[in-house]
């Protein structure tokens, strides 16, 4: 089977255009109008960046035909459309509403490892779920997609098997042969952060990763990279800057600091894929040159319910163009 609907190019060899989307961290909202989006915006190959996962549960205990639970600082009963309307919130923040009952949030609140191990099993199977929606959409419109997930996600989110699918691929710590005449090269991890994250590896670890990854590669010059966490000093990295004197750490009002990889960095000046592509910094969308490297991160407003992606067209040797989209 060969991956990706190659378009017809100069020369007789192909052109293929990539729709790019990272940081959904769970909304489910956004997700969906992901799943429209790849019909709407006729990409030959999805590839998605990581931090797939939400960043937290929300308990809602039954009480009186309705729920009881705590939701943005303020406690309350919901029921009927408001309870409707706070599930519907909860999921596009990327929120897991979890109905239990008195004894088991008891025994969440005296054993946190016990809560841990629930919003763990909430997540993989949210992620499970869009896996199989992912699959059967893009079964539908004969689309190739590759996804990985990212520092924020918990290592259980690798637990679901791609053998069987025959359109989702996983592509995290792969080289993967991409049409007839790219590569992919995919990285979910990153750099350490004051989040402390279950994917955060210190530079040297990171630049060990990406130096494997290269071994692998035949040759860099039509090769994509899917780096989750975009270089160090490359303006698609600046956040805001955090007071760390506190866990967790607390932002500084209008100041801002580069936070990515100076491993990432290397990787790209010394090896000069075609295309890089990079998520992790939601506040940081643009395109810049590191060398021959079109480097991109299209940022993220999952919170907001809208959906942030980048197309980009390539040809064997080079990038085309690209187009910032949202949805």
């Amino acid at each position: 089977m060969r991956w990706g609907r190659k378009k017809n190019g100069t020369g007789g060899r192909g052109r293929l255009t990539l729709l790019f989307v990272t940081d959904l961290h769970g909304s489910d909202y956004t997700f969906g109008k992901l799943l429209n989006a790849l019909e709407a915006w006729e990409p030959d190959v999805y590839i998605a960046g990581g931090d797939v996962a939400g960043k937290g549960m929300l308990p809602m205990l039954r009480e009186n035909g309705g729920v009881r639970a705590e939701w943005m600082g303020e406690e309350g009963v919901f029921s009927g459309r408001a309870l409707e309307e706070l599930r519907a919130r909860a999921l596009q923040l990327g929120f897991y509403p979890y109905e239990t009952d008195v004894d088991e949030l008891e025994r969440m609140r005296d054993q946190p490892e016990l809560a841990e191990q629930v919003f763990e099993r909430l997540m993989l199977e949210r992620w499970s779920e869009w896996l199989e929606r992912l699959e059967e959409r893009c079964a539908e419109l004969r689309l190739p997609a590759y996804v990985m997930a990212g520092n924020d996600d918990p290592w259980d989110l690798d637990e679901p098997t791609f053998e069987d699918r025959e359109w989702v691929r996983g592509a995290d710590g792969k080289v993967l042969d991409l049409a007839d005449d790219w590569a992919l090269l995919a990285c979910g991890l990153a750099n350490p952060t004051p989040w402390r994250c279950p994917r955060d590896v210190s530079e040297e670890e990171l630049s060990a990763r990406l130096a494997g990854l290269a071994e692998e590669a035949n040759e860099m010059e039509n090769m994509i990279a899917n780096i989750h966490v975009p270089p160090y000093g490359s303006a698609l990295d600046l956040a805001p800057r955090l007071d760390t004197s506190t866990y967790p750490p607390r932002t500084i009002a209008g100041e801002t600091a580069p936070v990515g990889s100076t491993a990432v960095h290397d990787f790209l000046t010394r090896h000069q894929p075609m295309l890089s592509l990079h998520g992790h910094i939601h506040e940081s969308p643009g395109a810049v040159k590191i060398g021959r490297t079109e480097a991109i991160n299209p940022g993220s407003e999952y919170a907001e319910g809208v959906l942030r992606a980048v197309l980009v067209t390539i040809e064997p040797g080079r990038v085309v163009g690209h187009q910032f989209v949202t949805g």
